[in-house]
């Protein structure tokens, strides 16, 4: 399976490294969904310039999926790229304005 995106729901599904928006593209992630496959996986979602980034780490105790909210109107991403996925998939709403 590749990342892909739906352009009615804002919705990356993604479970591979890679660029998902350019850099000269604005993204406002609202919500990360992950869904790991097991203990001490980790998923790390960076702005496409490396300068910001969403760190999720799984512990033995999480229980999956573990969802991430992020402040009202979402958090400004100037591009995104998945950098790790260590297994499973993730799940990355965008802003719907």
């Amino acid at each position: 399976m590749t990342n892909t995106y739906n352009a009615t729901t804002k919705l990356w599904t993604v479970n591979e490294t890679g660029d998902l928006q350019t850099s000269e593209t604005t993204a406002m992630v609202v919500q990360v969904v992950y869904m790991g496959n097991t203990a001490n996986d980790d998923l790390i979602i960076q702005d496409g310039k490396g300068n910001d980034a969403i760190i999720l780490k799984l512990s033995p105790s999480d229980a999956s999926p573990v969802r991430l909210p992020m402040e009202e109107g979402g958090r400004k991403f100037d591009g995104l790229k998945v950098e790790t996925i260590d297994s499973g998939t993730a799940y990355i709403y965008l802003c719907k304005t």
